[in-house]
């Protein structure tokens, strides 16, 4: 039994990628059984887990990235954050409209600007202390829209 795989999945190209496949002994018959563990599918595919079909392709969602807005047509959001950070405080950039090498740059220069560490993901700066102001001042001065939200 080991190594064999029933024909329903010997025909799949992707069976590896969504099953892990245990054998196991049946206690009364000693004879192996194969146990079938359904992982989690990809979160890339759309409505369809598994098709026993060998010439079906998966849909996927699209990857693409919007381009770079210029800074005059960016709407900045810059904010004071201090949830689930065990109260320490964090500046938050929020709305960065492109895409993420561009966000990373930008990042990187105010983390540089701030001198302290940070990160940048889903279209959102974060830099480590309140460096609201000086976040500002640089941002009005490349002439991106910024805007100082709460307290």
């Amino acid at each position: 039994m080991e190594g064999k795989l029933p024909s329903i999945f010997q025909k799949s190209k992707l069976w590896a990628e969504s099953y892990i496949f245990g054998v196991f002994s049946d206690i009364c018959h000693q004879e192996p059984l194969l146990i079938c563990f359904i992982m989690a599918k990809p979160k890339d595919r759309i409505n369809i887990v598994y098709s026993t079909n060998p010439n079906f392709s998966y849909q996927t969602e699209p990857d693409e990235e919007p381009e770079t807005l210029p800074p005059a047509q960016q709407q900045l959001k810059i904010m004071l954050d201090k949830k689930a950070r065990a109260g320490k405080q964090v500046t938050l950039i929020a709305g960065f409209i492109g895409k993420s090498e561009d966000l990373e740059t930008l990042a990187k220069t105010l983390k540089n600007l701030c001198g302290s560490g940070g990160s940048a993901k889903d279209n959102e700066i974060l830099v480590q202390g309140d460096h609201r102001e000086k976040i500002i001042t640089y941002l009005t001065s490349k002439s991106y829209k910024a805007k100082k939200i709460g307290g």
